[in-house]
């Protein structure tokens, strides 16, 4: 006598439906916020830490000083050189030294773009007072462009970018002179002296490397 064994599911049982093509996008998309781990470094000693926060610090109180005294006190840049998308390059500058978005050519071109590209908009909306709040907004959005594409990424430059739009035009090169001072002036001092301060001691490098593509 032969047994036949029918695996096949009977017609009362329903498979369960197969998730759609969107709900599976969709979770694929929303497991991309849990975070992806990025090495295994150990985190720095205490005393490390320290050390080098107070270079990190020395280094950023140095180049900021130097620029704030300009703004200050020199009668030629009274109240011209102090801009506060500065004080976040410092943290890159001095604290990340060894980060790409932090290495020359990213500091000064990312902030030159920048602020070429605020103060044209700022040109090209000046007829029209409506669409001031565009102004702003696609000023950083379009500087963002131009440093992917001139490999010049430098998250500070949006600000500056912002800040550029925001001034009066001046009959200064119709407020182009803004490229000149503060910013051209500006990332000059400040790359220079973490030039002199990252690389007093052995434990730090700058610049790890001058430019992306070289």
């Amino acid at each position: 006598m032969s047994v036949s064994i029918n695996n096949a599911p009977d017609d009362d049982e329903q498979a369960e439906p197969a998730p759609t093509s969107a709900v599976v996008g969709f979770w694929e998309f929303c497991s991309r916020w849990k975070g992806q781990e990025i090495g295994n470094a150990k985190p720095k000693s205490l005393i490390d830490r320290i050390i080098d926060g107070l270079l990190s610090a020395v280094g950023a109180f140095i180049g900021l000083l130097i620029v704030c005294t300009l703004n200050y006190e020199t009668e030629p840049f009274e109240k011209n050189m102090f801009i506060a998308s500065f004080g976040a390059s410092a943290v890159l500058i001095y604290a990340a030294p060894e980060a790409p978005l932090s290495q020359p050519w990213n500091f000064v071109v990312g902030h030159l773009v920048a602020a070429f590209t605020g103060v044209s908009f700022r040109n090209i909306f000046d007829d029209d007072p409506d669409l001031y709040y565009v102004s702003a907004p696609l000023s950083c959005a379009v500087a963002i462009l131009l440093q992917h594409v001139l490999l010049c990424v430098h998250p500070p430059g949006g600000a500056t970018a912002m800040i550029a739009n925001a001034l009066p035009i001046t009959d200064r090169w119709k407020g182009f002179y803004f490229l000149v001072t503060p910013v051209g002036l500006g990332v000059i001092i400040l790359s220079s002296v973490g030039f002199v301060t990252n690389n007093i001691f052995r434990r730090r490098h700058y610049p790890h490397k001058w430019a992306a593509f070289f």
